[in-house]
């Protein structure tokens, strides 16, 4: 690699602190810069607000790790997160992405669906859909939102949970388009408890920098 990429790891800080602080020092040790608002390596201009900073940085980057977790990320306000603004942005610029997401994400997916036929036992696949759609919906995305019984069985999660990780996971994998127009949207889901399972993934993928400089010069 003749020159030093940068890549940014998305904005997902809060609880995770560790994992980004691994994260950061593996990518580095990589050859490349790293672009972590945790470390405080993002340029800042005093002239724009947090969330403006952190698309520049995206603007900056030559490659972006996508971060998705139970409690979406950091910078969190209404219908705003800036982790998931970033996510659009990276890849509305056609920066070359790598997707992490956690277990929990499809797993609480999954139980919601099974709540939601338990309650709706004739439901098709189509009314499964809109359910789904209903508790992450901009109006609903709320804890409040959810059935209380979800409650009960994500009770110790429960504070770390918003339901726009569910919107996160279907933006990444481009739901609703044809599976041959679909791209950039590969999600490795790794338990966050076992940092290997996501250190395997980065070593497979920027670890191999001649294969990400070949990405990034658009040869491959």
């Amino acid at each position: 690699m003749e020159e030093r990429y940068k890549v940014m790891i998305s904005s997902s800080v809060n609880g995770f602190e560790g994992m980004l602080r691994l994260f950061e020092k593996r990518i580095e040790g990589y050859g490349y810069d790293v672009i972590l608002s945790m470390s405080g390596k993002i340029k800042v201009n005093p002239h724009l607000g947090n969330f403006a900073n952190c698309l520049k940085a995206v603007e900056e980057c030559d490659a972006f790790l996508g971060i998705i977790r139970t409690d979406c990320g950091t910078g969190r306000e209404a219908e705003s997160c800036i982790t998931f603004d970033e996510f659009k942005y990276a890849r509305e610029l056609g920066k070359p992405c790598w997707f992490i997401i956690d277990k929990k994400v499809k797993y609480f997916k999954e139980l919601l669906k099974t709540l939601i036929l338990r309650e709706h036992p004739t439901a098709t696949d189509k009314d499964l859909q809109d359910f789904l759609a209903s508790y992450y919906d901009k109006k609903m995305r709320n804890r409040e939102s959810l059935p209380r019984v979800l409650e009960l069985y994500m009770s110790k999660d429960l504070r770390a949970f918003d339901p726009l990780c569910f919107e996160m996971e279907d933006f990444v994998n481009h739901k609703g388009i044809p599976k041959s127009e679909v791209k950039n949207n590969w999600m490795q889901y790794c338990n966050f408890e076992k940092p290997e399972e996501s250190f395997d993934f980065i070593e497979c993928n920027l670890g191999n920098t001649e294969f990400v400089d070949n990405i990034i010069k658009g040869v491959i």
